[in-house]
């Protein structure tokens, strides 16, 4: 019987939720995101690397931040053909659907043969609602990046962390390995995402800022690291920056917004207008709820930002 199953596991939510002040609800996502993810490693594991803001609080434990979405590189080392890439995204999408208590939806988002795949998977909750939180799990596929640098890192969930302490023993609770891109690209896959959005704004793009506030604060949390800072302005910086604008311009060119010669110093996402910053403090405003740990305000990350900006 799966941990989900079981009598107590309400109990469970609510404890663990109060313990570490991030909610029932929370712990309940993340518990069903931690299910999706265990089901990659124990099957797919060699075609991907985890990525995004879900990597950096599920497998770097770098930010304080519940990230709904799992995004996965598919390496094309591994699958260098679109067929061979498209059967293996239909095989993740297909296995996660098949895991016990998730339910796949119709609805999902843009998806390309070969290229990208999303799909969005529902769970019965058990928890309490929160406002502003689905009970669904997004998860999207592709090959937009690149899959290097990368480390093996431990996998677990915040129930689980918990509960095995006090002595309670489930296979739903047992840690797991993936592939997690390196923290350091992501930081740069953030800067790249946050000057499109801004950019697409500012061209006129209904709804380009939406959920975009939560790069900021991903972006103030891994500037506290010194091998992020450290790594602003290196060869290796400017070769990973070059890098994801290829792969970007070459598979994405509808999406391509790259600043001049490959400098954020200069982008009007990193030094928004008055105008602009109230429209990003109303995104950043509305994922609050996310934070399970003290979090900056947009003010303190622009100012964070700020400090290192003419080298980015």
């Amino acid at each position: 019987m799966s941990l989900h199953e079981q009598p107590e596991f309400l109990d469970y939510l609510v404890t663990i939720g109060e313990r570490t002040g991030a909610g029932a609800a929370i712990i309940e996502k993340d518990y069903w995101v931690t299910t999706v993810l265990r089901v990659i490693s124990a099957r797919f594991r060699e075609g991907i690397v985890f990525k995004g803001g879900t990597s950096l609080s599920k497998g770097w434990n770098l930010i304080d931040r519940f990230s709904e979405d799992i995004d996965l590189l598919i390496r094309t080392d591994t699958l260098p053909t679109r067929g061979g890439r498209d059967r293996y995204m239909k095989s993740i999408d297909a296995a996660v659907a098949d895991a016990p208590g998730l339910r796949r939806l119709a609805r999902a988002g843009r998806s390309e043969r070969g290229i990208s795949r999303a799909a969005v998977y529902s769970y019965a909750p058990q928890a309490p609602a929160l406002a502003g939180l689905d009970a669904t799990i997004v998860l999207e596929m592709g090959i937009r990046g690149g899959d290097h640098p990368t480390q093996t890192r431990t996998i677990d969930s915040l129930l689980a962390e918990h509960l095995r302490g006090a002595g309670v023993d489930d296979d739903d609770l047992q840690p797991f390995e993936l592939e997690l891109l390196d923290y350091r690209r992501t930081f740069l896959e953030k800067l790249f995402a946050i000057h499109a959005a801004v950019t697409r704004h500012l061209e006129g793009e209904t709804g380009a800022l939406n959920r975009q506030g939560r790069h900021y604060y991903d972006i103030y949390r891994l500037l506290e690291r010194d091998e992020v800072r450290e790594f602003i302005a290196t060869d290796g910086y400017r070769a990973l920056a070059s890098e994801i604008e290829d792969v970007t311009r070459q598979y994405f060119p509808d999406d391509h917004r790259a600043p001049a010669d490959l400098r954020f110093a200069n982008s009007p996402a990193l030094a928004p207008g008055d105008d602009l910053r109230v429209i990003l403090d109303s995104e950043y405003t509305a994922s609050r709820h996310l934070y399970y740990g003290d979090a900056p305000t947009l003010a303190e990350a622009l100012s964070r930002i700020e400090a290192v900006r003419n080298d980015l």
